[in-house]
């Protein structure tokens, strides 16, 4: 599917009166369905992304938490790693529940990620992720 079909697709729905697709949910399609591209995550356990929905624990009592604490126990609980460096990008998408944080009242981001740990063995050239 090209761009602008899809985008004109999208007007269509919600013109008619349906609901426009939630953040993760257009990103999926546009990246999936109207670009045709390629998987941003490879996991540990063979399985491809285009983000990682962030799994957060409901037993933390924090009133806020970090992107890299969440990162890494969302990818602990779930007992995976990353097969490689995300490429292009690492895109994260925070629990939340109708359109509100679940489990935090903030969550504090971070200009650099460090995915060392997170990196199947072997695979450890890059220690850093940026934000830019």
């Amino acid at each position: 599917m090209l761009l602008l079909p899809f985008l004109y697709t999208v007007y269509v729905m919600v013109k008619n009166g349906f609901h426009f697709p939630e953040a993760d949910e257009f990103l999926y399609l546009l990246f999936d369905s109207a670009l045709n591209t390629e998987s941003f995550i490879q996991f540990s356990n063979e399985t491809k992304d285009f983000m990682h929905q962030i799994v957060a624990r409901p037993k933390d009592r924090s009133k806020s938490q970090t992107v890299q604490f969440m990162l890494e126990t969302s990818l602990g609980t779930s007992e995976l790693k990353f097969k490689a460096v995300p490429s292009p990008a690492l895109m994260l998408c925070m629990p939340r529940c109708k359109g509100r944080l679940v489990y935090y009242e903030a969550i504090i981001p971070s200009l650099h990620l460090n995915i060392t740990r997170l990196l199947n063995k072997g695979n450890m050239m890059i220690p850093h992720w940026s934000v830019k």
